[in-house]
């Protein structure tokens, strides 16, 4: 921001103050000053205020003050703030109820050499020793102000008031989406099992909860949020803390002005009938009567698998154990046919794991043809 100069005449000897003035586009405009316990304002202080009164031009509807002694209050009320700014700009006496609190604009209390008025701000009346609030730079003496108690010799602080272009933000954002969710088991991890809706743009995080550890979570756009599982979930075999397939996570929402707001969620996982399928059902080489063939089933989970001819179990082909991984799982029959001409081949598959349903393959039909060669 670049300064302007121009000249204030303040003075009762005829000299000329010249105070930098901010640009009086500004949004806000703040003083922020230490005073010491015991001492007079120093000169760097005295300037800071007469330039920051001088920079009051704009439109403002709230204040806040604060000390680093850890008082602090915010006032608003557009009216009347901007008649608190424009006396305190012109050195107009001047109070104006907001609140609890009597806001005043003074010009009695002490004078520093070379200023024809010395402008002090605070909650009582002008020269109190009780305010909680006061600023008085230019009382020359060590009774300068003070928040949060006495103000006449007050212990050392900070003091930064800040006069706001409009009410600084103090409304945290709030959840729009609901508090309980469901997904299917197995769920993909690139599927958003919540999808979460703020009230305004913030940015959402899992802040904590039970199984907080097992999502992620990323703003899809300004209000809105998606949380996902970091490993698909297993219906038959929970994560959660509860063992319940009942996820809480506790959601927080922060605005650009730093208000956070939090809500509490529930994600329940819930039970999808798995399904077994064959991959393949298929019999090495032509069938011969009374000659040893290979019937082959892959199926797609871990299974028990039955191997039918003519709808009859072949003997030795009940429940035989399908081995493998992922997705692919086989297992074999050693079929001696014992008949000639037309047989349809079936097979079925019955999965180890729990809650996953039969499969029956698709049949087979062969012709098995006389054996080659003597018995």
């Amino acid at each position: 921001m670049r300064l302007k100069v121009f000249p204030l005449f303040l003075t009762l000897i005829g000299s000329i103050l010249f105070i930098p003035v901010p640009n009086a586009n500004a949004t806000n405009i703040t003083f922020s000053q230490t005073f010491n316990q015991g001492a007079i304002a120093s000169s760097s202080v005295i300037i800071a205020w007469e330039s920051f009164r001088s920079s009051l031009t704009g439109s403002y509807g709230s204040f806040t003050w604060s000390s680093t002694n850890g008082s602090s209050i915010t006032v608003s009320d557009p009216t009347k703030i901007q008649l608190l700014a424009n006396a305190l700009r012109t050195g107009t006496v001047t109070n104006s109820v907001i609140g609890s609190n009597t806001w005043y604009v003074g010009t009695g209390c002490g004078s520093t050499s070379g200023y024809s008025v010395a402008v002090e701000f605070s909650n009582v009346a002008s020269c109190s020793c009780s305010s909680t609030y006061s600023l008085r730079p230019l009382i020359n003496n060590s009774n300068w102000g003070g928040s949060g108690g006495t103000t006449c010799g007050a212990a050392t602080q900070t003091i930064t008031l800040t006069f706001y272009n409009s009410a600084p933000d103090t409304t945290a954002p709030t959840f729009t989406s609901s508090l309980f969710f469901s997904a299917a088991e197995n769920i993909s991890i690139s599927t958003a099992a919540a999808t979460i809706k703020v009230s305004e743009s913030a940015t959402v995080t899992i802040s904590s909860g039970a199984d907080a550890a097992l999502f992620t979570i990323s703003n899809s756009d300004t209000v809105t949020a998606l949380i996902k599982f970091k490993a698909s979930p297993n219906y038959e075999s929970p994560s959660d803390s509860g063992g319940n397939n009942v996820y809480d996570l506790v959601l927080t929402a922060t605005d650009s002005a730093s208000n956070s707001g939090t809500q509490t969620i529930t994600i329940t996982v819930t039970d999808v009938v798995d399904t077994s399928s064959f991959n393949s059902f298929s019999l090495s080489g032509t069938p011969a009567y009374r000659t040893v063939a290979t019937i082959t089933a892959n199926v797609s989970v871990a299974a028990r698998v039955t191997f039918r001819a003519k709808n009859v179990i072949i003997s030795g082909c009940k429940n035989k154990l399908a081995t493998g991984s992922g997705s692919s799982f086989s297992a074999t029959c050693s079929w001696k046919p014992s008949t000639r001409g037309a047989v349809v081949l079936t097979a079925t598959a019955a999965p180890t794991g729990a809650g996953i349903s039969s499969s029956t393959a698709t049949p087979l039909s062969v012709m098995v043809g006389n054996r080659s060669g003597g018995r």
